[in-house]
């Protein structure tokens, strides 16, 4: 007899759907013989059965007809409110993401999902992806850290770099002046590049087109046909749009030209192996621009030309790495996808990027909610708050004003249960905003519980009893 199936809802776009790929193998590993049922829309899943895990897809709009089924597992991996209304509609034995209850409240169940949800707005400092967090709260870390991800590599035998022009929004990618520098560059490099997009695409590669003539295939393919034509390229270089993601599984080796309101760390190219470009301000990782994309003019299409040609001509294994390590590449910074310890993982082209202020904070809030949630042990923030004090001193001062004004609003909060006010987790400077933002979750999300109140306030002691050691 089949067992109850497990329902993952992903009605997102289309690299949403791909970064749940590395989950769905995990659920069908981790629970034989229950089968896997993932709600997605259809304009996304249809193209790509042919290459996904081995589930069954039905689009979003027939999730009303699983009211009655029993599930063993729900996992709502979106935002959407009609996703999180199937709550008290379909039974299960667990439920994870949002979830609205009989009385059209809704709650988020698994505190990795929660801090999920801590990051809108908020992920400046964020070093855990999204496909991590998809499967954070359901597999055992000691089957994540087993895992091996075969890295990318060059394929000798094909051809080709593909363009990919667009992304969600405008500020996520490059203008048509950038595409036909590029271009022009590439062909005086002797490597003939070919626009690569989707129907929304298709403007914009008619303005690069004006001003270099080149292969386009623009509006050219559907996904199974893009899944073909990508397979004979050596490179795909593309902001962060599904098509990269789409790459990335097939295997195919991607430089990313990271830039507007993205973060890597987010939403990179999850294998190991591909390349990052993306620029050093420090406005990186907001949520949405508003800087005037400053972060555009950073990438340069001779600069970038340069990186093609060096990725084509040397692969993407260890001789890049120490070729890009002499880079210098003012304004910017290339990274490579990498996994620690099971999870991604971005690897800095020059080590000492490994020693920013930037850095050392954002794994510093790695170390710390990875032991808060009992992935490692708690000795783990410890010993990265260490390496902070050493390197980057000229924190410290404003970290432990942060921390004692954040301790003072939260306890005078505790002993009066009164309801945060809408700005707290922005009160503080961003530095430590990753605690602020998930312990207001956590109160809303909690109903200002004794119980939740409590459980934030081990966390601020957990974080003072680290610094101040």
């Amino acid at each position: 007899m089949s067992k109850d199936p497990i329902l993952v809802l992903q009605m997102q776009r289309m690299g949403d759907l791909i970064m749940t790929f590395p989950l769905l193998i995990r659920l069908l590993n981790q629970f034989p013989g229950h089968p896997v049922w993932v709600a997605a829309e259809e304009q996304f899943f249809k193209g790509l059965m042919a290459v996904a895990p081995p589930v069954t897809f039905f689009p979003s709009h027939a999730v009303s007809r699983m009211q009655g089924k029993h599930f063993h597992l729900v996992l709502n991996l979106s935002h959407r409110p009609d996703a999180a209304a199937l709550g008290p509609k379909i039974k299960n034995d667990a439920w994870f993401g949002p979830r609205q209850d009989a009385a059209g409240n809704t709650y988020i169940h698994g505190q990795w999902q929660m801090y999920r949800a801590s990051l809108t707005n908020n992920n400046r400092h964020n070093r855990f992806h999204w496909s991590d967090l998809n499967e954070l709260d359901i597999v055992p870390y000691a089957e994540i850290r087993r895992t091996r991800w075969n890295p990318v590599s060059l394929n000798p035998h094909k051809s080709g770099v593909g363009l990919f022009l667009g992304a969600s929004e405008a500020a996520k990618r490059p203008d048509a002046e950038f595409w036909a520098e590029l271009a022009k560059n590439l062909r005086k490099r002797g490597i003939n590049p070919v626009l690569l997009g989707g129907p929304a695409e298709r403007p914009l590669a008619q303005e690069v087109t004006r001003r270099i003539k080149i292969a386009n295939l623009t509006g050219r393919f559907d996904v199974p046909g893009l899944c073909a034509f990508l397979n004979t390229l050596q490179l795909l270089v593309t902001p962060d749009t599904g098509p990269m993601h789409l790459a990335a599984w097939l295997g195919l080796p991607v430089l990313n030209l990271s830039m507007g309101p993205v973060n890597a760390w987010d939403t990179g190219p999850v294998q190991p192996a591909h390349l990052i470009l993306r620029s050093g301000i420090s406005c990186r990782g907001c949520w949405q621009c508003k800087s005037g994309l400053a972060c555009h003019r950073h990438f340069v299409p001779t600069r970038v030309a340069a990186i093609i040609s060096a990725v084509l001509s040397r692969g993407v294994g260890a001789d890049a790495h120490a070729y890009f390590a002499r880079l210098r590449l003012p304004g910017q910074e290339i990274m490579f996808t990498a996994r620690r310890n099971g999870l991604y993982d971005l690897l800095p082209a020059r080590p000492e990027a490994h020693n920013s202020a930037h850095a050392l904070l954002g794994n510093f809030w790695r170390c710390f909610f990875g032991a808060g949630f009992s992935l490692w042990e708690e000795t783990a923030p410890q010993k990265s708050w260490k390496i902070l004090e050493e390197q980057a001193p000229s924190l410290l001062p404003s970290f432990d004003c942060a921390l004692a004004s954040l301790t003072a609003e939260y306890t005078r909060a505790l002993k009066t249960r009164s309801e945060l006010s809408s700005d707290f987790w922005r009160s503080v400077p961003p530095l430590l905003r990753p605690l602020s933002g998930y312990l207001h979750l956590l109160l809303q999300n909690g109903d200002y519980s004794p119980e939740s109140f409590l459980r934030g306030a081990g966390m601020l002691d957990f974080l003072s009893a680290i610094t101040e050691n």
